[in-house]
C-alpha cells in the first residue's frame, strides 16, 4: 500500500508501520473483517492515543514485570484499533444493535466482575455516550443499571436455590460490601435479601 502523507510545519514525520496476521479458527473461509490495510488517524480514539504513549513511555523497560507490561499496552491498543476497525461503519441499524448484543452477552459473562460505563463503552470501541444511547435505544436500560439488574436476577436465583451467606452471595455477583448489595437488592424486589430466603 503507498503511503501518501505531507508534512505541514517544522515538526519531523515520524509513523510505525504495524504487520499482523490472525489466526483463523474454525471456518477456514472466514477472514476478519481487517484483513486489509488501513490507517489510523491521529486523534481517532482518545484511548488509543492515550495507550501509545504509554507504550512509547515503556518501551525500554527492563525486566520480566515491565516487559509484560509493554506486552499488555501493545495487546490493549491491537484490540482497540482492531475493535474500532470491525465497527468502523457503525452508524447503520444492524451494526449498532450488533454491538450492543455483543455488550449484552459480555456482561452477562462478567457481570461478577468490576463493570464501568466507560469500560464497556471501550471495550466495544464507542465514546460513553454513544455507547450508553445505543444500549438504552436497544435494550430499554442504561447500561449500569442493565448490570445492576442482571446482578440482582442471578442473586435471586442463588437466594432461592440454597442458604448461602448474605455476604457469598454478594460477593459472587461483584459486590464486596454485603450492606450495598441488601440495599441494591431491596431497592429492587422490595425486600431484604435474609428475607427474600424464606419466601
Amino acid at each position: 500500500m503507498q503511503l501518501d502523507s505531507r508534512v505541514i510545519g517544522q515538526s519531523e514525520f515520524e509513523y510505525y508501520s504495524l504487520f499482523y496476521r490472525l489466526d483463523k479458527v474454525g471456518d477456514q473461509n472466514s477472514g476478519h473483517e481487517c484483513d486489509s490495510h488501513f490507517k489510523l488517524e491521529p486523534g481517532a480514539s482518545p484511548r488509543v492515543r492515550e495507550l501509545l504513549a504509554l507504550l512509547h513511555q515503556n518501551a525500554h523497560t527492563l525486566g520480566g514485570i515491565g516487559k509484560l507490561r509493554v506486552k499488555e499496552l501493545f495487546l490493549s491498543i491491537m484490540h482497540q484499533v482492531l475493535v474500532g476497525c470491525k465497527y468502523r461503519e457503525s452508524g447503520s441499524y444492524d451494526t449498532s444493535k450488533k454491538v450492543i448484543e455483543e455488550a449484552v452477552a459480555y456482561i452477562n459473562g462478567h457481570y461478577m466482575n468490576p463493570l464501568t460505563l466507560d469500560e464497556l463503552a471501550e471495550l466495544h470501541a464507542m465514546s460513553s455516550k454513544r455507547f450508553s444511547y445505543f444500549f438504552h435505544k436497544y435494550t430499554g436500560f442504561r447500561p449500569i443499571d442493565y448490570v445492576i439488574h442482571y446482578r440482582m436476577e442471578r442473586a435471586s436465583e442463588l437466594l432461592q436455590a440454597g442458604h448461602f451467606p448474605i455476604r457469598d452471595v454478594a460477593v459472587s455477583v461483584g459486590y464486596t460490601n454485603p450492606l450495598y448489595f441488601s440495599r441494591v437488592f431491596k431497592k429492587k424486589f422490595g425486600v431484604s435479601p435474609s428475607a427474600y430466603t424464606h419466601n
